[in-house]
């Protein structure tokens, strides 16, 4: 079995798009603009769709006859759906978290070589590949499914028997390089401009290359169709598996908890950047004084910057920051259950710091002239929510659940492929049993070892939420 190498599947998926150019960059277009309006929710329905088009499209031109739409393609749209999530918030959360930033010091001027690695996006590209690793098992199981090959469970098998057989390392250079290929003009644009000119244009540059991505992405998808189109005649005819092969229930739904675990904690650190962060201990040494209260029976005068919009509404139980538009910062989070004593004001050039006493603790946040608070940022409210050792966790568990998931789902094909033989060639009873019983206590060591991490991950996944 030939491992899959990326040029000659650049040089088929190549041959996919000159036979079909103007569809396929329709269809790319169409998956690229369902992936901006993810945030909106459309394009989580919209986005998934529109890839599996794209891949029969491609796999059709392979097969010299078209592919027909089933409910099939509904679970192939969920697998892809979760793999596309995964990877960017992998790389979004990473950056974010773990990134130091580009700080250039002196006078603004390009990055140099060694900033740039020391920056959050290089460590966003390998926790990207790891979360790539994660979804590997994967790859070829939507194809599976646009050919209803099998139902859902037998496609994921098939597919990590077909990566495991043909090389992790090989497929995840693939799906790396593919999946390179499809940022490659947003990615490369964001690059030169942050070396030549400013980091600040860079996102500027990269929303301006969005256009050619209708081009590049099918192309990159192309190459995992490709790969798929050179191993499908390995697949076994699409029989029901006899019911002494199949996976016992128990098993099936352990792996899914184990498997969804940290693609859940992922989508709990997402949710979590919504919620404030606490105001920090602190207080303020400089600036003039522009307004006090001293709560007294509970109740306290509310204070009014001057040259501002805005009021602080003080008591006991909480403070409250109130723009006259109806905006501004309102409640801020303190994690202290002592009663309020006493809020200070006070004015550094055009921002204000806000300085709360509680059970002889202070706590100091800043404010605009707005009302909108100055240091509660994502990444601060990331740290607040889940800190360094629980961001670090669910990272690992990640890489963890993507180490050893592949071979396990490839032992359990392997199972049922076996039973899938014909009578005449297939092993003796006792044989079969006692190969099916390796698999599953394989399986079951697996998951003995990623369940403390898979709860760890989540408990700290849970508190990111305040759950």
């Amino acid at each position: 079995m030939a491992s899959p190498r990326p040029w000659p599947l650049l040089s088929t998926s190549l041959h996919y798009f000159r036979s079909r150019p103007v569809a396929m960059t329709a269809l790319g277009g169409a998956v690229v603009v369902s992936l901006i309006s993810v945030c909106c929710g459309i394009g989580l329905l919209a986005a998934p769709w529109f890839a599996c088009e794209l891949f029969a499209l491609q796999m059709g031109e392979s097969l010299g006859r078209p592919v027909e739409r089933s409910r099939s393609w509904i679970a192939a749209s969920f697998i892809l759906v979760g793999a596309v999530l995964l990877v960017s918030s992998v790389a979004w959360l990473t950056m974010l978290g773990l990134g130091s930033g580009i700080v250039v010091e002196g006078p603004p001027r390009p990055p140099t070589w060694e900033e740039l690695l020391r920056s959050g996006g290089v460590v966003a590209v390998i926790c990207s590949a790891a979360a790539v690793s994660f979804a590997l098992p994967f790859l070829y199981a939507p194809f599976i499914l646009i050919e209803r090959k099998a139902g859902l469970g037998a496609a994921i098998l098939e597919s990590a028997w077909l990566v495991s057989s043909g090389g992790k390392l090989a497929h995840l250079g693939v799906s790396i390089t593919a999946n390179a290929l499809q940022v490659l003009p947003a990615a490369a644009a964001a690059l030169v401009t942050t070396l030549i000119i400013d980091s600040a244009v860079a996102p500027l540059a990269a929303l301006v290359s969005l256009p050619l991505l209708a081009v590049t992405v099918p192309l990159g998808q192309g190459m995992i169709v490709a790969a798929y189109m050179e191993r499908r005649g390995e697949l076994p005819s699409p029989v029901q598996t006899p019911a002494e092969g199949r996976i016992p229930t128990i098993v099936v739904v352990t792996w899914v908890s184990l498997i969804g675990v940290p693609m859940l904690c992922i989508a709990m650190l997402g949710a979590c950047l919504l919620i404030p962060s606490t105001v920090a201990p602190g207080r303020a040494e400089h600036g003039i004084e522009v307004g006090s209260a001293v709560v007294s029976q509970g109740q306290a005068p509310t204070i009014y910057p001057p040259r501002t919009a805005i009021a602080i509404e003080v008591s006991a139980a909480e403070v409250r920051v109130i723009a006259s538009d109806g905006g501004g910062a309102g409640r801020l989070p303190l994690p202290d259950t002592h009663p309020v004593d006493r809020v200070r004001v006070v004015r550094m050039r055009d921002v204000y710091g806000v300085e709360v006493h509680q059970g002889g603790a202070t706590r100091l946040t800043w404010i605009d002239r707005a009302g909108v608070r100055l240091d509660d940022n994502l990444r601060v409210r990331l740290f607040d929510h889940v800190g360094e050792l629980g961001l670090a966790l669910i990272l690992i568990s990640v890489l963890a659940t993507a180490i050893v998931m592949l071979p396990v789902l490839s032992s359990l094909a392997r199972v049922r492929r076996m039973y899938l033989l014909r009578p005449e060639i297939r092993p003796a009873g006792a044989e079969l049993e006692a190969v099916r019983r390796r698999s599953l206590r394989s399986s079951w060591l697996a998951a003995a070892g990623l369940a403390p991490l898979a709860v760890a991950a989540l408990y700290f996944g849970l508190t990111s939420l305040g759950l």
